[in-house]
Order: C-alpha cells, then sequence, then structure tokens
C-alpha cells in the first residue's frame, strides 16, 4: 500500500515537472526569433546611414570639384584681363612715343660704349708708348680684343632670337680665348725682360722664372 502511494506521489510530481518545463522550453524559440529581428533592424538602419553618409560624401567632393573649376576659371579671366589692360596701354602710346623713347635707349647705350672704348684707349694708351715693337703690336690687339668683346657683349643683349644669341655668345667665347692668349704671351715678354734685367739670361732659368711668376700672378693675393 505504501508502495503503491509513493509511486502516485511520484506520478504526480513528474507531471507538474513537465509542466513547468515544457512551457519554458517553448519560449526559447520565441525570445531567439525576437532577437535576430531586433539585430535585422538595428543592421538595415545602420546600413542605411552608412549610404547617408556615402552621399553626404560624393556631395562634398563634387562641391570642392566645382570650387576648383572656379578658381581655376577666376584665375584664367584674370591674367587674360592683364594681358588686355597691357595691350591697351601700349595701345594709348602713340608710334611717335615709341620712336623716341627707343632713340634715348639707343643714345644712353651708345654714350655707355663710347665712355667705355675711351677708358679702354686710355688704359693701354701708356703702355703701348712706354713698349718695344714687339709689346706694341700686341698691346694694339690686346686693346682692339676687349672693345671687340665689349661690343659682343652689347649685342648679345640686343640679340632677337636664340639662335643669334648663341652664335654670338659662341664667337665672343673665341674672341676671349686670343684675348687671354695674347696678355698671356706679353705678359712673358715683359718677365723675360725683367728677368735678363737682374741677370737672368739661361732659357732653362728664364722659362723657370716665368713659370713662377705666372703661379704667383693667380695667387688671389695679386
Amino acid at each position: 500500500m505504501i508502495r503503491l502511494t509513493l509511486t502516485i506521489i511520484g506520478i504526480f510530481l513528474l507531471g507538474i515537472l513537465v509542466g513547468y518545463v515544457i512551457p519554458e522550453n517553448d519560449s526559447e524559440p520565441i525570445s531567439s526569433a525576437s532577437t535576430i529581428a531586433e539585430i535585422s533592424d538595428e543592421d538595415e538602419l545602420y546600413q542605411q546611414t552608412l549610404a547617408k553618409r556615402d552621399l553626404e560624401i560624393d556631395s562634398l567632393v563634387e562641391e570642392k570639384i566645382t570650387l576648383e573649376e572656379q578658381l581655376e576659371q577666376t584665375r584664367l579671366d584674370l591674367e587674360k584681363l592683364k594681358t588686355t589692360h597691357k595691350e591697351t596701354l601700349m595701345a594709348l602710346v602713340s608710334e611717335e612715343e615709341q620712336e623716341a623713347r627707343q632713340l634715348e635707349r639707343e643714345q644712353r647705350r651708345e654714350e655707355f660704349a663710347s665712355r667705355i672704348r675711351d677708358s679702354i684707349a686710355e688704359r693701354w694708351g701708356d703702355a703701348w708708348d712706354n713698349a718695344p715693337p714687339d709689346s706694341q703690336k700686341r698691346i694694339s690687339e690686346i686693346a682692339q680684343y676687349q672693345q671687340e668683346l665689349f661690343d659682343m657683349r652689347m649685342n648679345i643683349r640686343s640679340a632677337e632670337t636664340d639662335e643669334e644669341r648663341a652664335e654670338m655668345i659662341k664667337a665672343a667665347e673665341e674672341l676671349n680665348d686670343s684675348l687671354k692668349s695674347t696678355i698671356k704671351t706679353e705678359q712673358n715678354a715683359q718677365l723675360t725682360r725683367i728677368a735678363e734685367k737682374y741677370g737672368i739670361t739661361k732659357p732653362k732659368d728664364v722659362k723657370g722664372f716665368l713659370n713662377e711668376t705666372q703661379s704667383q700672378l693667380e695667387n688671389p693675393v695679386f
């Protein structure tokens, strides 16, 4: 009898336990489905936010490009305005005024060139008067080279084309080399006379004296 009673009580308790457990298991899938729906809604909202931000960035980029194009066009307009203004000013200057200005510039240039030529002639005049015939010839060449070189440099500044300027520069370089060579020859001639004056007459000794003196002349002290 007692065993039967315990059996019935056990069955009763088992039924109660099953009644509690089954509803809890049935509610879990519902809760999981709700969570998935919430996550899906949040992800959709996030994607919409990203899409909106991308549109805003694209709009800003387009505005930046538009502003840069407007700035470039403004710069071009200003350059065009400057050019037009310059052309207008040039047109206001009469042809006679332009010729007068050109003539004045040429006169100033010729006056400057004349002063330089006179200075070169004066510089070598005393040396020529006191030199022996062979030195007089070289001194005349040196003075002539310097005057021609000066004229070449003046013409280089007024050359109209790059080709013309390049040819003048090449000719001036060649003339300058001739000038340096003639000056060195005259220096050696004068130094040789000095060496002989002080008793240095042997060719080997004279050559050594010339080399040593030329070396000293290239020293910054001199």
